[in-house]
């Protein structure tokens, strides 16, 4: 039998729990070491004693040479640097929370680092895992649902100048983007994941719920390479909780809504209107079940299995529409995704924020 691939983890906040529990409930990985600047919080993520608890994840890899894979869960911005490092110096295959990097030419220069030092990259989509997604992808694959016509997403969550306060990074272009970066990102992949390529956006953003830099709500209009067409509403800026998390689409043989907060249910779907509650869920949280995918992708891949869940082509088609959904909000235009435009102010180095986050023993700089 091969021995199971040696998997740390570096940034401990509340998304890690379900890395843990994918690794931990497969046969062909093991956890063996966490890290955070909170060595209190590292600890409470490490599920068994065996487990090594670090603040320097410099330190990590140098003591322990056997990982083969390091799980990055830390601030959107830091994402990049950080794999880059860990791919780089140390030659390590790398999961990296959504999204993968704020800027696509940073995803382009991580995977062709990964090719250059034999290892890989794998973003997380976990959305796709949910079992209703998985039921009308299946749907519109077969035919039985058919090609779609409009798709539209409403996600409509609730997020406090509270929440935003937490840490000096949330709200921030520099570290974290706004509504359709952090909440929204996930339904960026599934627009594409039932529809296919977007070809052009036209977009409208606005900060309306609290005092922060970056947007809270938009809306956008979406044409897609096939013919189709969508909209999108994304905000944080809901009170006083969170509504819905919803996809609908109206295909060439009948219609399918996603709902739930966490697009976790099969609210209609016209073909086989029984099987709505057998492929709904109910996850205790926002993050769902899908980890467990992605961990088994990141072994299929590295044992020359097969494809990984998600692919970094997938991650950048994810961040092409991105950038072009905020530089048409910016912009005060439509634009179409042959473009490949960036939005300089997202992921944008700020050298008093990085100071104040950062520390030499967590980034290099």
């Amino acid at each position: 039998l091969e021995r199971k691939l040696n998997v740390a983890i570096l940034g401990c906040g509340r998304i890690v729990g379900h890395h843990v529990a994918a690794i931990e409930s497969s046969g062909d990985l093991e956890l063996i070491a966490v890290c955070d600047l909170d060595l209190e919080r590292a600890s409470r993520m490490s599920p068994r004693e065996e487990v090594r608890v670090y603040e320097d994840y410099h330190q990590m890899l140098e003591q322990n040479p056997e990982i083969d894979v390091v799980a990055i869960a830390t601030p959107s911005g830091l994402h990049y640097p950080h794999a880059r490092e860990i791919v780089g110096r140390w030659s390590k295959s790398v999961v990296i929370e959504k999204p993968p990097t704020l800027k696509f030419t940073e995803l382009d220069e991580l995977v062709d680092l990964a090719a250059e030092r034999e290892c890989h990259v794998f973003p997380v989509f976990q959305y796709r895992f949910n079992a209703p997604v998985q039921r009308i992808r299946r749907g519109i694959q077969d035919g039985e649902l058919g090609d779609p016509r409009i798709i539209s997403i409403r996600q409509r969550w609730c997020r406090t100048q509270e929440y935003y306060d937490q840490g000096d990074w949330r709200g921030t272009y520099s570290l974290d983007g706004g509504a359709l970066t952090n909440q929204g990102i996930h339904h960026l992949d599934l627009i594409q994941y039932f529809g296919g390529p977007v070809a052009e956006v036209f977009a409208v953003k606005a900060t309306l719920g609290s005092s922060i830099e970056v947007e809270d709500s938009i809306v956008a209009t979406l044409q897609f390479e096939n013919g189709a067409i969508g909209s999108l509403e994304i905000t944080t800026a809901t009170r006083p909780d969170d509504v819905e998390s919803s996809v609908s689409i109206i295909a060439a043989n009948g219609y399918a809504i996603l709902g739930g907060w966490a697009t976790d249910k099969l609210v209609a779907y016209s073909p086989s209107p029984a099987e709505t509650e057998t492929f709904s869920q109910s996850n205790v949280d926002a993050y769902g079940q899908g980890h467990v995918d992605i961990y088994a992708g990141v072994v299929r891949k590295i044992r020359s299995l097969g494809e990984p869940a998600v692919t970094t082509t997938d991650a950048r088609s994810v961040l092409g529409l991105l950038h072009s959904l905020y530089v048409s909000a910016d912009e005060h235009r439509s634009v179409a995704l042959r473009e490949d435009v960036e939005f300089a102010q997202l992921g944008a180095y700020d050298h008093a924020l990085w100071n104040e986050l950062c520390s030499l023993r967590f980034i290099e700089q």
